[in-house]
Order: C-alpha cells, then sequence, then structure tokens
C-alpha cells in the first residue's frame, strides 16, 4: 500500500515537469527562433514479488528527457536588410563580450555604434570580412563582421561612349554638343565634351573633344577627328585631317620704271607676287626686230619676254622663272600716235620690302578637312589683317584673316567660312601686301574605330584615365557595342544615352543579404560591393546542444561545429528582411497540457485512495 502512494508521487511530479515543459513552449511562443522543448517519460525500475519474478510491479514513472524540437518555425517580413532568418538547418555563430562562441536562429541583427553586426544582446555575428579582398576562402580566419570605415573608393574614368544620332539636314558650319560627366582618380567630377561640326561634305560631320572647356584632346593621338555616315545614315568610317607643304612668297614690286621710246608704257601688273624674290636693279627690256629681249637679269637666269596682243592694245608679259605664264605684264597702249620702235627700252627694278615667314602652323580642327585640296593659296591685302583666298582648291567658302592674338600675329583661316578658326599660321617677320602662303590640306580615310583621346595634366594632380598604362588617356567606345551607336539620320540631332565607367567615391547607403550568406552593400555613388560573407554552423547531433537562453552551447553530445557557407554542405539559405519565429504549436501544447493535467489528477487519486485503503486497515482494530 505504501508503495502505491510512492507510485502516485512520482506520477504527480512527471507530470509537473511536463507542465513545467509545456509552460515555457507557451510563454516562448513569440519568442524569436525558439524551439520547443518536448518531454519524454520512461518507466521506473519494477519490484519482484515472487522468488520466480513472474510477478512484477513498477516503482513508478519518471522523466527519460526533454529534447529541443529543431522544426523551423514560420518566417515573417519585416523590411529590416539585417533581419535574417534560415531557411533550413544551421545556426547562426555570435560571440559575446568573453570571445564566447554561442548558437542561434534568432536572426534580429543590427548594426552597432562600432560597426559591428550584432544581436539584441550585442553578441557580434561571426563570418569574413571580404570587403578588402572581395574573395572569401574557407581557411581564412572567422571574424567578427565589421562594417566599420567601408567607403567605395573613387574610380577614373577609362572608357566613354555615347548614342547620338546627327541630323543629317543640319546647314554646315552648324554645331551639336555631346557633353558628359567623367571623373578623375580622387573623384573630382570633370566635364568632357565632343562638339560635331557639319562640314560642306555629304554625310561628314568632325568632332573637337575637349576636358574642362580648356583642356583640348591632343588631335594628334586621335585615329581620326570625323565621321561618315553612308546613305542610310549608318556610320561607314572615320577621316583625319593634316596640312603639309607650308611655304611663303615675299612679294616684291616693280619699281623705277624707264622707257626710252616714242611710246609710253599704259600700265604695269605684277600677276604673280610670289616669283619676285629677288631684289634686282636695271632689269632691261629691248624691243628688236626679231621681239623683245631681256639683260641685266643675272638674279633670274631664266627669265623671258614676249610680246602679245590684246583687243585694242599690245602687251609685253615678263616671265621671271621661264617656267611659263606672265609674272610682270607691260602695258604697250599703242594707241593711236604710240608706237614702239625697233631699239625702244623699258628699264625695271625690282624691290623686295618684307621678310615675311610662316613660323608654325597649328590644325584645329582637323575634322573639317573633309578634303585633299593642293595649293592653297593666301594672299596678303593692302588692308590691315586683309588676307584673301587666291585659290582656295575646292574649299569655296574658305575665308582668311590676320589677327594679334597674345601678342602673336596669326592667320587665321576658316575652311567653310562659317565662323571659327580650322587652322592658323604664325606670322613672323614683316609681310607687305602681296606677299603669299600657300599649302596643303589632305583627307586621310581610316576605318571605324574606338579612339583613344589623350588629355593634359589636371591643375589637382589627379589622373584621368588609363590605356595600356598611361594616364590622362580616355578609351571613346565607338563601334564596340549598339548601345554607342552613332547615326546619321535626318531627324533632329539628339542624345540617346551616355556610359562612363569611373565614378566618385561614396559612403554605404543599403544592405542586402543573398541566399548564400554574402552581404551586398549600396553606396551612394551607385556602386555595389561584397562587404562579408556569413558562416552557419550545424552539429552531429543537435539535440545534445546545451540551452542558453535563446542560444546553445557545443558540447561534447553535440559533437564539433560543422561551418560552412549557407547554402552549401547540406546547410539551408538565408532568407533576408525575415526573422524566424518560435516553432511552439500552441495548439498541440494545450492538448499537451490536458493530458498532463488528467495524468497529475490520476496521480493525486492514486495516493488518496491509498491513504483511504490505509485508514480502512488501522480501523480494523476497532
Amino acid at each position: 500500500m505504501a508503495t502505491a502512494i510512492s507510485i502516485g508521487t512520482t506520477g504527480l511530479t512527471a507530470a509537473s515537469k511536463q507542465m513545467d515543459v509545456i509552460g515555457n513552449n507557451l510563454a516562448n511562443s513569440n519568442t524569436l527562433g525558439y524551439k520547443s522543448g518536448s518531454t519524454y517519460f520512461a518507466s521506473m525500475l519494477n519490484q519482484s514479488l515472487s522468488s520466480a519474478g513472474s510477478l512484477s510491479v513498477g516503482q513508478g514513472v519518471a522523466v527519460a528527457a526533454v529534447d529541443t524540437q529543431f522544426q523551423q518555425g514560420s518566417f515573417e517580413n519585416t523590411g529590416n536588410a539585417t533581419d535574417l532568418a534560415i531557411d533550413g538547418t544551421g545556426f547562426f555563430l555570435v560571440k559575446d563580450p568573453e570571445d564566447a562562441v554561442y548558437y542561434t536562429r534568432a536572426g534580429a541583427f543590427h548594426i552597432n555604434s562600432a560597426g559591428y553586426l550584432v544581436d539584441g544582446n550585442d553578441y557580434r555575428v561571426q563570418g569574413y570580412n571580404t570587403f578588402a579582398t572581395t574573395t572569401w576562402d574557407a581557411n581564412d580566419e572567422q571574424a567578427d563582421i565589421s562594417l566599420k570605415n567601408v567607403q567605395s573608393a573613387p574610380k577614373a574614368s577609362t572608357e566613354i561612349g555615347a548614342s547620338v544620332n546627327l541630323d543629317e539636314n543640319t546647314a554646315y558650319g552648324e554645331k551639336f554638343n555631346v557633353s558628359q560627366s567623367v571623373f578623375d582618380s580622387k573623384g573630382k567630377l570633370h566635364n568632357l565634351s565632343i562638339t560635331f561640326m557639319k562640314t560642306e561634305g555629304n554625310g561628314m560631320w568632325g568632332f573637337d573633344i575637349k576636358l574642362d572647356s580648356d583642356n583640348l584632346a591632343d588631335t594628334t593621338d586621335l585615329a581620326g577627328c570625323g565621321v561618315v555616315f553612308d546613305k542610310d545614315g549608318a556610320l561607314t568610317g572615320m577621316y583625319k585631317g593634316s596640312t603639309a607643304n607650308v611655304s611663303q612668297w615675299n612679294a616684291g614690286t616693280v619699281s623705277g620704271t624707264v622707257e626710252t621710246s616714242a611710246g609710253a608704257i599704259a600700265g604695269t601688273t605684277i600677276n604673280t607676287p610670289e616669283n619676285l624674290d629677288q631684289a634686282a636693279t636695271g632689269i632691261l627690256l629691248t624691243k628688236g626686230a626679231a621681239g623683245w629681249t631681256i639683260a641685266n637679269a643675272t638674279l633670274y637666269p631664266g627669265a623671258t619676254v614676249t610680246q602679245r596682243s590684246g583687243a585694242t592694245n599690245e602687251f609685253l608679259d615678263v616671265d621671271l622663272d621661264g617656267v611659263g605664264g606672265a609674272d610682270i605684264t607691260f602695258d604697250l597702249g599703242l594707241t593711236a600716235g604710240s608706237l614702239w620702235a625697233n631699239g625702244d627700252t623699258i628699264t625695271f627694278d625690282i624691290s623686295d620690302n618684307s621678310t615675311g615667314t610662316v613660323g608654325s602652323t597649328v590644325l584645329n580642327r582637323p575634322g573639317q578637312i573633309y578634303q585633299t585640296a593642293t595649293g592653297i593659296v593666301l594672299t596678303k591685302g593692302t588692308s590691315a589683317g586683309v588676307w584673301s583666298v587666291t585659290d582656295g582648291q575646292g574649299y569655296d567658302n574658305m575665308a582668311a584673316r590676320e589677327v594679334t592674338v597674345d601678342g602673336e600675329q596669326r592667320l587665321q583661316v576658316d575652311l567653310d567660312g562659317n565662323g571659327g578658326t580650322d587652322l592658323y599660321f604664325v606670322l613672323d617677320g614683316t609681310w607687305a601686301a602681296g606677299n603669299t602662303v600657300q599649302f596643303d590640306v589632305v583627307k586621310t580615310d581610316v576605318t571605324a574605330q574606338d579612339l583613344t583621346m589623350t588629355f593634359g595634366a589636371l591643375d589637382n594632380g589627379a589622373t584621368i584615365g588609363v590605356v595600356d598604362g598611361t594616364a590622362n588617356k580616355i578609351t571613346w567606345d565607338v563601334v564596340g557595342t549598339d548601345t554607342n551607336k552613332l547615326t546619321g539620320y535626318a531627324s533632329t540631332s539628339v542624345i540617346k544615352s551616355l556610359s562612363d565607367n569611373g565614378y566618385t567615391s561614396g559612403v554605404l547607403k543599403s544592405l542586402t543579404v543573398e541566399g548564400d550568406g554574402v552581404i551586398m552593400g549600396a553606396f551612394t555613388n551607385g556602386q555595389s560591393a561584397e562587404l562579408a560573407q556569413l558562416v552557419l554552423a550545424d552539429f552531429p547531433n543537435p539535440s545534445g546542444l546545451k540551452k542558453v537562453g535563446n542560444y546553445f552551447a557545443e558540447t561534447t553530445e553535440s559533437g564539433d561545429a560543422i561551418k560552412n557557407k549557407p547554402g552549401s554542405g547540406g546547410l539551408g539559405e538565408i532568407q533576408g528582411n525575415s526573422l524566424e519565429m518560435s516553432n511552439t504549436d500552441v495548439a498541440k501544447e494545450f492538448i499537451n497540457m490536458i493530458t498532463a493535467q488528467r495524468a497529475y489528477q490520476a496521480s493525486s487519486r492514486i495516493i488518496t485512495t491509498a491513504d483511504q485503503m490505509l485508514t480502512e486497515l488501522m480501523n480494523i482494530k476497532r
């Protein structure tokens, strides 16, 4: 009878402990990442009531184990990038201030004031900081995940692109400017402009390239300085202009003309002043029966003289270089009463009163040379600064003028006459009226290609662009992709898109966590980078883990932690912007509560009934 009371007591104890577990589960039904417990019972040792052992009675019940149930809880979306849940098996690793490592399913993390990724107890989340290396190696040392001083460094622009349509209906000389931002090695913003100018050539546009308005791209380094569109408006090639064979003639004048005859010279014309390049005195022209002869022209050894008839007058042409053409023409008159007879003479001098030379030639806009021209001649006029285009060789609208720039005399040439300086000559010495400058322009066709633009040094000491290891060079992606296409359709000139691979520095703006545990950072400069790599842990026997509050601690029964990236080695993936809730099944726990209550009541009845039986036994003696 006493044994029954003892057995009932064990039932009360077991049911009470089960209620403790149930109560704890229900109390933690809203605890993040909580894993509920289940109570398991075992019968205690039996007592043999016969020597054969065939008759035995149990000694009651005991709690054999309280196991943790690791079934996954439901996910709740939070919208917070650092709230993380594990979709599958595994545990987050966190470290307390004493460097003790714990494991948890509660992923309510945030970045603390020191820049560490921590949980609500300021335990630091473990993983690998990859921002400096952007790679992860399983052999790397595990560390506290830190986002302190994470900043996106600037990147100098090395390549640009522009998708542009240039209106075929545009009048020659009109411009279309394309401007875009580029960045130097310090992240400073610069403006790069490509100015297209329509030429007089069919489907041809030249272009100039500048950085910050005053840093002109080195045109000698450019493979092409103009683009060519076919009949369909498609880019078919490029071209580049250059100058050649620049020369000057300091024109002489005729003076001291003396005629000895019955006739009179009606006028003197200098046809090619550039051929009067040697001063000479007393050149003698004599009329003879066989025509005119020339003497005393030792500085012009090939000189010849020829008489020809005009409509009313006779003319005397002097060819100083003997290669053909009249350099000087004397009008002999021969009106009534003014006849020239054999033996009559004309004596004249040639004087040179200028010392002008072309010091240098500067080609500002090689893209405006849309055709080759040989022997263009510019002649100085009598008025200050006035030059005329004696022979434009196909550039019919060409204009020229002489100006002073920074104390330097320049002969500026506008090839299409529509404004601007396409090239200029630096004039040294003294130039007189009639002096000439002669030069050629050469158009060289090249295939459509990407262009390398070379700029001068920047004021702030930074560099911009790098091509083949050389700084201050930027590649213009002209033909690389369709997105950077140039077209010459007969529609409004328009910029369709621009591209640039440089950027300024940026600070961290937002975070995202990928399924494989990679923490990505988005920066204010539009860039993104891998900042860190989360790791998860699993155990050979998770049930052997020791519960420490809402954490788990490794034990000998659990085995050593096996660490891997999320999504590998059987571990679950990371679910960002989410939290795993408690896996407590409230309905099931209430059912377990009823069962525990009934067991407790039954055990208490055992005790009260056994007590009544003992009371009856004690009453037998009455």
